[in-house]
């Protein structure tokens, strides 16, 4: 089934869509959940300019305030480490061969975003080095 043919069972047209399929475009590339690459790296995708790419985001914003904030793959990456892995600015910032600035920089990005980065509970789990450590077996 082509999509004039799902349109007309379905009852649907381009005027029932939230989105525009170009703005759609524009949030898959933007978005942390699937490229998460920057506004000037989409705008060089699209071959367009950054300025056509910000104009889209602020529509999108009104139209869709749920998909909001965005986030890079690195402020994406550094957040779960953060808030999932309970990982220190030095440590990730070993993992991404950069300084603790950088990492401290990306942090404050995110809070201003209105995302809250707190670090995860420590918890307590099983790792192998404890086996010389078991007392009591149940």
């Amino acid at each position: 089934m082509n999509e004039s043919e799902y349109k007309k069972e379905h009852g649907l047209t381009d005027e029932d869509r939230v989105l525009t399929r170009r703005e759609e475009e524009i949030i898959r590339l933007l978005h942390h959940d699937f490229e998460g690459l920057t506004q000037i790296e989409v705008a060089d995708r699209l071959d367009c300019t950054q300025q056509n790419i910000a104009n889209a985001v602020a529509r999108i914003k009104i139209k869709a305030p749920q998909l909001f904030p965005f986030m890079t793959k690195n402020q994406k990456y550094v957040l779960d480490c953060i808030t999932e892995m309970g990982l220190k600015h030095k440590a990730i910032a070993v993992l991404l061969k950069v300084s603790e600035h950088a990492i401290a920089e990306i942090v404050r990005q995110l809070k201003d975003k209105g995302i809250k980065v707190n670090q995860a509970p420590k918890t307590k789990r099983y790792e192998d080095f404890m086996d010389g450590n078991i007392r009591e077996k149940f």
